[in-house]
């Protein structure tokens, strides 16, 4: 008679019999002192993640990057394309791709159609949990969630009026348990446990796993603190989906920074780039709200987000540029504190999204004279200018900073100037009278709250002249009840009383106004447009988009707005810039072209000492 320690495992390493292989790798068995001993934690050369690989390994690769490399370009047999991660391979050498593994086993029986199939398999996401055909797991993945149990589950009946599945449809709910985890009595979920505990255990496990590509141990409490917060905010199976999306963002601090306490806004948009910053705004609005880092109203984060962006545009012309527009941008850099306010007479920052516009028409002219045969600054003549400028009057402002740098400080053959431009005050943006108020009635009644937002928006712009721009940053405060029972909004200097239609509007936004970020649902946001990051407003190119279908523009909004206010008071463009907040350009050029005649009585609308 055969002895049980005969069937015994031992381990490969230190010969200690086992009951069982703990770790087998290549064929090698390793009990769990043995594989913590030789297996070290690493970073994986291939994929870049965090793995316990085996010292002396060569390559230096993960257990799943190596089988990833013992099928790579291996032809399939059955559709002969080269095998790509990993595939099957029968005992007769037949190998098979994941495509056509399926045809590598028998069929089986399905549990769905009764049928005997070869892709059988499961749709954990949409709910088919048990291995069916792939008939079935379209079928099955495209039930009806159950009114009861809230999966997707095939429909048995319907109780008072709502549609149950088998489990649920004797009592209209689900089964009650005791759950076996928190011992509560609760509606039963999956595994003895309630929905609550259930998905908890989800998400142990997945943070488990998750936690092996955060190498730094600060970033992964970090992004504990993250799942802790979060977890109240969103539905459970929305939060599995986001901590395996967000993982990343705090994979990517760890070989930056030490600690959370060295996280700054300037640091991590300069460390990690604006364009990977935009794919994980949730985190950012979570570092934002906690205290970690600070990014709206701070000048120097507005500053290095633009300058990422600039940098990314640079490298878009051609090569003979690239080292210009470095001394450029430079240039740009050390006089920005050196630019004049005509408003004020004061010398003010440029602002930084003015230095971007300056760059991508520097990048796009240089771009257009190189495909019109330049092949180096000094050759970028003055008829390359006129003719770029031509195709792109939109560029017409925006490139002066450029020519003026290269008549300054670059060697060119020819001395670069804009050609003047004269504009001539026109209304043909203008919206007629009755088009004016049938637009004001139909924005009055809209009822949704994407609706109510842009259409407050756009009353702005047509009665008050302010660009979505504006309006989106509009801060809460600038909004309150006037003694006369209409709402107040203070767009520049002094309280306006609204109209109406803009006042009955405001009310119904701020009855539904809440916060679009998840950690931002505490009403505490100092804008009347929350935005979707926590701290910030909506966006006005948003508005843009809502606007288009209708085939109106902003700027003809505000052209209307304009001229009403002009023809009902042509003799004072002080009102326009103190009420509204329009330039003192434009509110002469309106006031002159609408009304006022005398150039005398302009001279004392602006002269503050009257």
């Amino acid at each position: 008679m055969s002895s049980p320690d005969q069937f015994r495992v031992s381990c490969g390493k230190c010969q200690a019999p086992l009951a069982k292989g703990q770790r087998i790798y290549l064929g090698v068995v390793y009990c769990g002192g043995c594989y913590h001993k030789h297996f070290i934690p690493s970073t994986c050369t291939r994929c870049g993640r965090s793995a316990r690989i085996l010292k002396d390994e060569a390559p230096h690769a993960c257990p799943t990057c190596l089988r990833h490399a013992r099928w790579e370009g291996k032809p399939c047999t059955r559709c002969k394309r080269p095998i790509r991660t990993f595939g099957i391979e029968l005992d007769d050498g037949c190998l098979f791709c994941l495509s056509c593994k399926k045809y590598a086993v028998p069929p089986q029986l399905c549990p769905g159609c009764n049928e005997f199939k070869q892709d059988l398999g499961r749709d954990v996401r949409r709910g088919v949990t048990e291995p069916v055909c792939g008939q079935c797991r379209h079928r099955l993945g495209k039930a009806e969630n159950c009114a009861g149990c809230r999966r997707p589950r095939f429909i048995a009946g319907e109780r008072d009026g709502k549609r149950l599945c088998a489990n649920c449809l004797p009592t209209g709910t689900p089964p009650i348990v005791t759950c076996s985890d928190c011992h509560k009595p609760k509606f039963h979920f999956g595994s003895g446990r309630c929905e609550d505990c259930a998905w908890r255990r989800i998400h142990s496990r997945l943070l488990t796993r998750l936690y092996a590509q955060v190498p730094a141990a600060w970033a992964r409490d970090l992004m504990t603190e993250y799942y802790q917060l979060l977890r109240d905010q969103i539905a459970h199976g929305t939060l599995s989906k986001s901590l395996r999306h967000d993982v990343v963002f705090f994979a990517a601090l760890s070989p930056h920074f030490s600690s959370a306490d060295a996280l700054t806004g300037v640091l991590v948009v300069r460390k990690l780039g604006h364009e990977f910053l935009a794919r994980y705004g949730r985190v950012m609005s979570f570092l934002n709200i906690t205290g970690y880092i600070t990014t709206y109203q701070d000048p120097d984060y507005e500053l290095e987000w633009h300058l990422s962006r600039i940098r990314s545009y640079t490298a878009r012309g051609p090569a003979w540029s690239h080292a210009a527009m470095d001394r450029f941008l430079s240039h740009m850099l050390h006089k920005r504190d050196l630019s004049l306010d005509r408003s004020t007479r004061r010398t003010v920052p440029i602002k930084p999204k003015s230095m971007e516009s300056a760059v991508r028409a520097a990048v796009a002219f240089l771009t257009y004279a190189a495909a019109e045969g330049a092949t180096s600054l000094p050759e970028v003549s003055q008829e390359h200018l006129e003719l770029f400028l031509g195709r792109h009057r939109n560029y017409r402002l925006r490139i002066r900073a450029l020519v003026r740098y290269l008549r300054r400080h670059e060697r060119t053959f020819q001395k670069l100037s804009v050609p003047a431009s004269k504009h001539e005050f026109s209304l043909k943006h203008a919206l007629s009278d009755q088009v004016r108020l049938d637009l004001i009635d139909t924005l009055g009644l809209s009822t949704t709250i994407v609706d109510v937002r842009w259409s407050l928006v756009s009353l702005f712009a047509l009665i008050y002249a302010q660009p979505a721009h504006k309006s989106v940053a509009l801060p809460l405060e600038a909004v309150r009840m006037g003694a006369e029972g209409l709402y107040e909004v203070r767009f520049a200097k002094v309280w306006l009383p609204m109209d109406e239609v803009t006042h009955h509007l405001l009310a119904r936004w701020l009855s539904m106004r809440r916060e679009n970020s998840c950690f931002e649902r505490n009403g505490e946001s100092l804008y009347l447009f929350p935005g979707r990051q926590a701290g910030s407003h909506i966006r006005s190119d948003t508005f843009t988009k809502w606007l288009t279908p209708k085939r109106l523009t902003t700027r003809a909004l505000v052209t209307t707005s304009l001229v009403q206010w002009a023809i009902a008071d042509p003799g004072s463009p002080r009102i326009l810039v103190d009420a509204l907040g329009v330039s003192r350009v434009t509110a002469t050029t309106y006031c002159q072209q609408l009304g006022m005649q005398v150039r005398a009585h302009t001279r004392h609308a602006f002269d503050t000492r009257a």
